[in-house]
This record gives structure tokens, sequence and C-alpha cells, in this order.
């Protein structure tokens, strides 16, 4: 069975697809987030609406969304069909997202617009650049090991599993939605 996922827009016929798109997404994000980062660093003016846009996207739907589905989907897939070595993988990963989630509490400090005092410049820079690395380091690793066991799965399975990664556990926005709001900020941060 094929599914048809807005972002990007390609058919799917594998739950890793589906979360492959979304990594892409995640990706393309933190590159706004690091060039904020950098620039509120280099003495520009804190931008509290787009940080805002930012951390709402990394709340809700990376926390929030991406990382439950994967958890409830790929993770207990991975437990069963890897070697001992790649399902000790999946620890990391639950760790990793215990990390971010940590990580987002603190950065959540600066939802508040407004402008920032040079201490708290140096603590959001040094909260959202850990929170980059975090992330793209796991993206990377769930991509390597962990994506790769769950590729061959039979059709009712592929099914069940993409219909449960279309729920977004009661999260306002989508993928769709969200991919909006990163290209609003893609246009204003990367040009």
């Amino acid at each position: 069975m094929t599914r048809r996922f807005l972002v990007p827009a390609i058919e799917v016929k594998n739950p890793v697809d589906v979360l492959l798109a979304e990594h892409a997404l995640h990706r393309r994000l933190l590159t706004v987030f690091e060039r904020i980062a950098r620039a509120v660093e280099q003495g520009g003016e804190f931008p509290s609406s787009d940080v805002a846009a930012v951390l709402g996207y990394l709340r809700e739907f990376v926390e929030l969304s991406h990382q439950r589905r994967e958890q409830r989907t790929i993770y207990p897939l991975v437990m069963e069909l890897a070697d001992d070595k790649v399902a000790e993988k999946v620890g990391q990963m639950l760790a990793d997202h215990e990390e971010t989630t940590e990580l987002m509490q603190s950065l959540w400090l600066f939802w508040e617009p407004g402008a920032l005092r040079p201490d708290e410049i140096a603590v959001f820079v040094q909260l959202a650049n850990a929170y980059i690395a975090r992330l793209r380091r796991h993206l990377a690793l769930e991509e390597l090991v962990l994506f790769p066991p769950a590729q061959n799965i039979d059709e009712k399975r592929r099914t069940e599993m993409l219909a449960d990664l279309e729920q977004h556990d009661g999260v306002q926005r989508d993928a769709a939605a969200w991919s909006a709001v990163v290209a609003g900020l893609e246009e204003r941060w990367i040009g």
C-alpha cells in the first residue's frame, strides 16, 4: 500500500520514508536555529518571534510528535528484528530523547519576547548549540543504525506502521503545517 504524505510531497511505501522526510525538515529547521544563535552571539537583536517559532517546532513537532511516534513504531520493531548491538542503540536513542527534552525545557526560558542581557545571550547560544549538535548526531545515528533494519517489513506491518505514523498525538500542527513555518524562517534567515 502506498500512502501520500505531505512533506515532502512523495509517495511513501515504507514507514522509514516518513521519518526520513521529517528528519530532512528537522535539519532545515536546525540550520535556521544555528543562524539565529550565531546572529545573537555576534550582537544581533534577539529575534524573539523567530525563536518562539523555532522552539514551538522543536517542542511540538520534534519532541511531542516525531520522537513519540518513533518510540511507538520504529524502536520496538528494531528491538525485535535487529541484533543485540543494534538493539542497544535504541537505549541510546531513548536517552537522547530525554536529553533533548531537558535542553528544550531550558530553552523555553527564552520564549518570552524582549532583549537579552549578555549573560542570557551566552546561555541561549550555549543551549541552542547543544540542542542542535545533539539532534543532528541523533538523526544521523538513527538513519545509519536503526532505520536499515526497519526497511524490510511485510506489507501488513508496513500498512499498520504507516497508519500509526499518521497520528500526531493531538499536536496542533503536522509536518505539512510545520513545513510552511520552516519555509518562512528559511526565507528570513537563509535567503
